[in-house]
Formats: C-alpha cells, structure tokens, sequence
C-alpha cells in the first residue's frame, strides 16, 4: 500500500501515464546523444564529420539491426520514438500540462515536483532537438 494519497485517485494511472511519457522521452534523448558522443569519442572525429556520412549509426548496434536481433529491435524504437519526437513532445507537453492543471490540489508536492521538471525537460529537448544546435545530430541519424 503506497502512502501517497493521489495512488488512490482514479487519475492516477493517468498520472502515471505522462510522467511515463515525459521521461521516455527524456530517456531516448539521453540514449542517442549517448551513442553520438560515444560514437565520436570512439573514432576521434568531430561532430560534422560524423555526420557527414562516413559513420552510420546502425554501426553502434552490437550484432548489426537484423529480424533475429532483439537489441536491434530496441535500438529500432528508440531511433523511432526520437524521430517522431520532434511532434511528441509538444503533445505530451500540452497533455502534462493538462493534467496537472486538473488535479494540483490532489498531487503531493512530490508528484507535483516530478511531472514539473519532466515537463522542464520535455519541453527543454523538444526545443534543442528541433535547434540548429543539435542539427549534426539529426544528420547522422538520419544517414
């Protein structure tokens, strides 16, 4: 039995859904900024040589992205929750802001805290991924 009194509730699935949300999202930004930094560390190259074409990403999967692969797979849905994250974001945004607009007065302060800082964070890499900053990036995933 948790001792927090919005478990209760019947939002909290809802509550448990978009935090869920934010931070797949925040954790699949981590991953591939991860495997670019990791990938350019690995080769000694700078960040437009890396993508300018010469290192592809799929490279990075252990056992190369086959049927029989399930890291593979994995990897294949992370590439996908990214690229289409460019239109996410601004979604599971809105819909976070949604809900704690509905129900801040039943949210403990901790669950208020979390779904504000992974609203912050959503919102924060939503703006960098569509940024000319990270465009090197977006370059050499989508070789």
């Amino acid at each position: 039995m948790s001792s927090d009194s919005a478990a209760a509730t019947p939002a909290a699935p809802r509550l448990r859904l978009v935090t869920a949300a934010n931070l797949l999202l925040v954790a699949v930004f981590a991953l591939i900024l991860g495997a670019w930094v990791a990938r350019m560390a690995g080769e000694g190259v700078g960040p437009d040589e890396l993508a300018a074409g010469g290192y592809d990403p799929k490279d990075v999967v252990p056992f190369g992205i086959t049927w029989a692969n399930p890291i593979g797979w994995l990897c294949l849905v992370v590439l996908l929750v990214y690229l289409f994250a460019a239109f996410l974001g601004p979604v599971v945004a809105t819909w976070t802001v949604v809900v704690l607009a509905r129900h801040w007065e039943r949210l403990t302060a901790g669950r208020r805290s979390l779904l504000l800082a992974a609203l912050f964070a959503t919102v924060t890499l939503t703006a960098l991924r569509l940024s000319p900053l990270l465009e090197p990036v977006n370059r050499w995933l989508a070789d």
